[in-house]
């Protein structure tokens, strides 16, 4: 499948090298015409859209979710940031005849900090450590989780690193303990096909921002639907509870479902340029995406050290996803200097990071390590 033809739906890639989508995805025709869209029915509906417009969009764009975890519609809530989610999932817990958690130093913060923050509940919190900053040895994650271990928190794909994690090991190891797993999938959904059930994941948070192109202000949450009824969140709201139009204040009936982790009222200007995002991704089909992102970002390795470039990534290619870490002296000045070349990347802990997607170009990939190598 040739995706050339989708560089016109992203203007940015008219005047720019955009090799920056693990951190903001780039922004689509569509999604823009979407929010001009939900402008324009506010302007003419006002609030009536939400009974006519509003509520529909947001039910479609939990089912397209569902279909690019393959998982269940029911399966899925929306929320405003992973930190609200976790924070709501974070709400089930008592930390009693089992108060280990496991985290990795490897985890996006925000991940880790919520756990940090149950200690004073008595949760008692493990950090795995990594011997070469790319990855977790899954030996680790056996020799701390046992029969003590409430829960282990971590990432799907490392945002240090690109590397990818074997989930599906690491959630057997947590359930033989009788422990769950919650999986951090930022920077994995998208660009790295993910099967929930065939994963055996229990929890699992992402969003629109990065690799699914639908901008800030949107996450979701997937808990496994035997689960999910059975958790009783004390941090809720009136999206979480059934018959919410009644207006009841005087009590809780949460929605037998993942959707009882849906907390306020949802922004549909951010749902708006998420559901263009969403639409492009399950046109051109997760797996053409993942070939085409697998390729440039191998391209991109092998151009690298051509050049005499050290890239940190996964030994493993298996194990590598499309964002490929770059050591350098000074990464914050070579990102500067690029930008000023009209390239975009950025960079963390000693390196520039780059991650190409399935609209970038060979061409893309040659003029950054060209302009790499000459500021360098």
């Amino acid at each position: 499948m040739d995706l050339s033809e989708y560089r016109s739906e992203f203007p940015i890639l008219k005047n720019k090298i955009y090799l920056n989508t693990c951190s903001l995805g780039a922004l689509s025709r569509r999604s823009r015409e979407y929010v001009k869209t939900y402008l324009a029915q506010w302007d003419e509906f006002g609030a009536s859209a939400w009974y006519s417009l509003w509520m529909n969009d947001i039910a479609a764009v939990r089912n397209m979710i569902a279909e690019i975890l393959h998982a269940d519609k029911d399966e899925i809530a929306l929320g405003h940031s992973i930190s609200t989610l976790l924070s709501t999932v974070a709400s089930c817990f008592r930390y009693d005849d089992r108060e280990k958690i496991v985290v990795t130093e490897l985890d996006f913060p925000t991940a880790n900090y919520q756990w940090f923050a149950k200690e004073s509940l008595g949760a008692r919190i493990e950090m795995l450590s990594s011997p070469d900053s790319v990855h977790i040895p899954l030996e680790k994650f056996q020799e701390a989780i046992d029969d003590k271990t409430l829960l282990v928190s971590t990432s799907h794909v490392f945002f240090t690193s690109g590397q990818i994690q074997d989930i599906a090991t690491i959630n057997t190891i947590a359930r033989r303990h009788g422990a769950l797993c919650i999986v951090d999938a930022y920077q994995s959904v998208g660009q790295v096909p993910v099967r929930v059930h065939d994963m055996g994941i229990d929890i699992l948070v992402s969003g629109g921002l990065k690799w699914l192109l639908g901008g800030s202000g949107i996450t979701f949450l997937y808990v496994r639907k035997d689960l999910a009824s059975s958790l009783q969140p004390s941090s809720i709201g009136w999206f979480g509870v059934s018959n919410q139009f009644e207006f009841a204040p005087d009590r809780i009936n949460l929605i037998d479902s993942t959707r009882r982790f849906e907390t306020g009222t949802p922004s549909v200007a951010a749902l708006a340029a998420f559901k263009g995002g969403l639409e492009i991704i399950l046109e051109i089909g997760l797996e053409n995406i993942h070939k085409a992102a697998k390729q440039i970002s191998e391209e991109l390795v092998e151009r690298l050290k051509k050049a005499g470039f050290n890239p940190c990534v996964a030994e493993n290619p298996t194990e590598r996803s499309a964002i490929v870490m770059v050591p350098h002296p000074d990464p914050s000045s070579a990102v500067g200097a690029l930008s000023k070349r009209n390239i975009i990347v950025d960079f963390r802990k000693g390196c520039i990071r780059v991650s190409p997607y399935f609209y970038n170009s060979s061409e893309d990939i040659e003029k950054f390590v060209f302009a790499l190598k000459e500021i360098s």
